[in-house]
């Protein structure tokens, strides 16, 4: 029957975005403050750098639209003592929305059919005569996942961990729990061989882990001073009559929604999503479209990896997960990127691209996961 007109979950570093992408649905992660968390148990409640929120999800933008409005006209502070006092604003679009959009963050490049979401979807919005172009990553996401992870590892794992024990745990939070046990001088030897192959991010998080107060302070001031050299990024994406960029489309994932069961072993796909909880900026979800078998294998792109970009380790790993025979039909989605605090604004953004796409001939999901 389609399940519940909407429902609500929380997001730190993907939990709303993946799922509703893995669904073929629709759901906006917040900025921090603007919906109500007042109440929700999360093990980091303690920390204040990253926070987790609160976002809806639906079967449709203008069910998304519809509850967000309801919830937002409320004064929610009543409610909440961490609610920003910023009731729902009417907001209008320029007739010609600028998009910038990317497909390898270098960290995990996107498979062909995850690419092909996005791309699909940037043909579709210039159909309608907006403007999309590249956004360069860089190493902005390399140098944004080293901060999530110091500042989210700063504890050691034990906010994590230690309400699991003495329950059995997932592969993913068993291995986390067996790397912080490993000796941090252990942990550092193997960082540095890592950085000699030039795997950063596995470097970075081998590093994270347990830290003093001023360490925690510092990498505070780290991620303060990355979200003001990425908000200047963004100010520089103007064209020459001065406007600006108002949003990005990105992958979700850089694979397609994997056979049950083994999300527990890939967290490493999560790494596209994390990024925007750093920067706490405003996401929404959008189906874009399906996996097709037909021309989304990976032999079928030979140059995807070559010797200007060679896969990462992350990256074989992710990719061990990518199968479009056996992903045929599963949903693709894609994130649409608005700034901090611009919730209404990604909610019209999200109608405009899920217009565009319908009228372009949206290829839809045929099969569940088995």
């Amino acid at each position: 029957m389609g399940g519940s007109a909407f429902g609500f979950g929380s997001d730190i570093g993907g939990s709303l975005r993946i799922p509703a992408g893995f669904c073929g649905i629709y759901s906006l992660k917040p900025s921090n403050g603007r919906f109500p968390i007042f109440g929700h148990r999360a093990q980091t409640r303690g920390q204040s750098n990253i926070c987790p929120v609160t976002g809806p999800m639906a079967r449709s933008v203008k069910d998304l639209q519809f509850v967000s409005k309801l919830i937002l006209e409320k004064d929610l502070t009543v409610y909440d003592p961490e609610s920003l006092p910023i009731k729902w604003r009417e907001v209008e679009l320029p007739k010609k929305l600028r998009f910038g959009y990317y497909v390898d963050d270098r960290v995990v490049k996107a498979s062909p059919a995850s690419a092909r979401s996005v791309h699909e979807t940037v043909a579709a919005l210039r159909a309608q005569g907006h403007e999309c172009f590249e956004f360069e990553m860089g190493d902005k996401a390399i140098r944004g996942l080293e901060i999530f992870f110091n500042i989210l590892g700063a504890d050691g794992g034990n906010h994590l961990l230690q309400p699991l024990k003495p329950d059995p745990m997932t592969p993913a939070v068993a291995a986390l729990a067996t790397l912080l046990r490993v000796p941090k001088f252990i942990r550092s030897f193997l960082a540095l061989i890592a950085d000699m192959y030039s795997e950063t991010v596995l470097a970075s998080v081998l590093r994270s882990g347990e830290k003093s107060a001023n360490d925690l302070w510092d990498w505070g001031d780290k991620q303060k001073q990355f979200q003001l050299d990425f908000f200047n990024e963004w100010n520089k994406q103007k064209d020459l009559q001065g406007r600006a960029m108002d949003a990005i489309i990105c992958p979700i994932m850089s694979i397609p929604p994997p056979v049950h069961g083994s999300t527990e072993r890939l967290s490493t796909a999560a790494i596209s999503t994390f990024f925007y909880n750093l920067l706490d900026y405003t996401v929404g979800v959008v189906p874009a479209s399906a996996v097709d078998a037909t021309v989304d294998k990976m032999d079928q792109h030979p140059d995807w990896f070559n010797q200007d970009r060679q896969k990462s380790l992350l990256e074989k790993i992710t990719y061990g997960y990518y199968d479009p025979d056996v992903q045929d039909g599963a949903p693709l989605g894609i994130q649409i990127v608005g700034r901090k605090y611009e919730e209404e604004k990604v909610l019209k953004m999200m109608k405009v691209v899920d217009d565009a796409l319908e009228q372009s001939g949206r290829k839809k999901p045929h099969k569940s996961q088995n």
